[in-house]
């Protein structure tokens, strides 16, 4: 709100213009140009000229070159000097400046010189001098200036900050949020920032919803979908674009992220041990509302007891605040009871059996299967004693349990299938309406 031109005017007769008689625009310093300090600089060059040519002389020509050590000439403590051999010195050639570490060389300033080394130094002290003058001078021009000055230092700073900004959110793609004032978050086209070529997704939870369970393959995106929506949160916090192509979400107060290894080897505990003690903190660390993501919930300990631990901590947590959870899991009891829980969304990651490999899609409404078994025959086929191994392994599990990962297989192939053909239909149509264009 401050007379800006009044300030510019200022600030230019006061410091801009002394300033400029020896710095630049772009910064470039030469001191040379100051009238103070211009016809000191000239007297300097004249001086030196002169000792330089007077020595020159003296070592080509006259008897100096005779007894010199080397035809080269030095400045040693602001004084020109000549390398002489130190067999071969008499006092009457002049003053010894230095010596050599073998002492078989002397650094002398011959006596015809002396007076022009002298007037040199007596030259650079008062440059020295009035330098030192100059920059008193101009540091209490600015002194008087140093509200404005502050206030254009931070609004650089914010400028700056703002251009980072805006490159950080077109190099990653990222959009524009919208605040909803209502929990849960509606994303769509949402993707890992970090992820070249990334498969997008859709993801919504409502505020009915008590949260969200994932599952389905390894390495198939359920860790990345996690740390995504993680990510959302931290950017609008930092006032930065989400990686999405449309995202509407509420601000939780707190966001807890909870990896799928938690061991802690400086304390001794394992990775069960450590994920119990983490989850008895986070019961002391609830805010208003709260957002927590966990990724391969009890994952190091059998899956029944797992499974029943972690739906007796969600309703344990839910009686306790204000929360919305994301989880990840193989466990199939865990996401059977929380699929048949209509609080709950399923949600699984695609697994492409014909090529043997994650889609990297989720697909909301049913569980996944972890595809374990499918993806060890597949990687060892061909292999006799690995297919031994899978054949044996099928007698260890409950028919109940191969039954329904089949099922559960069975689902999402034909649900790959579907898409696959969906999407195949909409780009036939695309081709259909150009063609009738």
């Amino acid at each position: 709100n401050r007379d800006f031109q009044g300030f510019k005017r200022a600030f230019q007769k006061s410091f801009l213009n002394d300033f400029r008689k020896f710095v630049k625009a772009d910064g470039e310093v030469e001191l040379s140009r100051h009238p103070q300090l211009r016809p000191l600089y000239e007297k300097q060059q004249s001086l030196e000229s002169q000792i330089r040519h007077k020595l020159n002389n003296a070592l080509k020509e006259g008897d100096l070159g005779k007894i010199a050590q080397f035809t080269t000439i030095d400045v040693i403590n602001d004084r020109y000097v000549v390398p002489i051999r130190s067999d071969s010195y008499k006092g009457k050639l002049g003053q010894i400046i230095s010596r050599s570490d073998s002492g078989n060389t002397l650094y002398v300033e011959p006596n015809s010189v002396a007076n022009l080394n002298f007037q040199r130094i007596e030259t650079i002290i008062d440059i020295q001098n009035i330098i030192a003058k100059l920059e008193l001078d101009l540091t209490k021009s600015l002194g008087e200036f140093t509200t404005e000055l502050k206030e254009i230092l931070e609004f650089y700073f914010f400028m700056d900050e703002f251009v980072s900004r805006v490159r950080f959110a077109k190099k990653l793609n990222l959009s524009f949020p919208q605040i909803s004032n209502e929990r849960g978050f509606d994303l769509k086209g949402v993707f890992h920032p970090l992820i070249k070529s990334p498969i997008k997704n859709d993801i919504h939870l409502d505020n009915e919803k008590m949260g969200i369970i994932i599952s389905g393959p390894n390495t198939g995106g359920k860790t990345a979908t996690l740390k995504t929506i993680t990510l959302i949160q931290l950017f609008i916090r930092y006032a930065l674009f989400v990686p999405a192509d449309f995202a509407k979400t509420y601000i939780y107060e707190k966001v807890f992220y909870f990896g799928n290894d938690q061991q802690d080897l400086e304390e001794g505990l394992s990775s069960f041990s450590a994920e119990v003690k983490n989850y008895a903190e986070l019961f002391s660390s609830f805010g208003s509302s709260n957002l927590i993501l966990i990724d391969e919930i009890f994952n190091s300990t059998s899956s029944e007891e797992a499974s029943a631990l972690a739906i007796a901590f969600f309703e344990q947590m839910h009686k306790k605040a204000n929360i919305h959870i994301i989880v990840s899991s193989h466990h199939q009891t865990l996401k059977t009871i929380l699929h048949q829980n209509q609080q709950y969304i399923s949600a699984h990651v695609g697994f492409d059996a014909n090529t043997n490999k994650p889609t990297y899609k989720i697909h909301i409404g049913t569980p996944g299967s972890s595809h374990a078994l499918k993806i060890f025959q597949k990687l060892t086929h061909g292999k006799e004693e690995f297919e031994k191994i899978y054949e044996r392994s099928l007698n260890f599990l409950d028919n109940k349990a191969i039954h329904y990962e089949k099922l559960l297989e069975s689902i999402a192939a034909k649900e790959n299938t579907l898409q696959n053909t969906l999407q195949k239909n909409i780009e036939l149509n695309k081709q259909i309406k150009n063609q009738k264009k």
